[in-house]
């Protein structure tokens, strides 16, 4: 994982939540990343958001069923810490 995704990661989540106001998911986060051109496994994108909860930067859910998970990811940003 490389810090240029993180940092691009990081600036979807306050692009895209309005810094908590709307929760994110990371399919949403990953065709962002894919939109942009940068190639980006679904993998890598559970790692930094993983990370950066780890970091007590974010807090993320696993998406509760199998529709959910279709439509948002496997996670879904439920809070934003304002240092990020």
């Amino acid at each position: 994982m490389s810090k240029v995704l993180e940092t691009k990661i990081k600036s979807i989540i306050r692009n895209e939540s309005g810094m908590g106001n709307e929760r994110i998911g990371s399919t949403t986060i990953y065709g962002k990343l894919t939109a942009a051109g940068v190639e980006v496994s679904d993998l890598e994108v559970t790692e930094v958001l993983l990370l950066l909860e780890k970091e007590k930067l974010i807090t993320v859910a696993l998406q509760a069923n199998q529709e959910d998970q279709e439509k948002h990811g496997e996670y879904l940003i439920t809070w934003i810490n304002n240092k990020l």
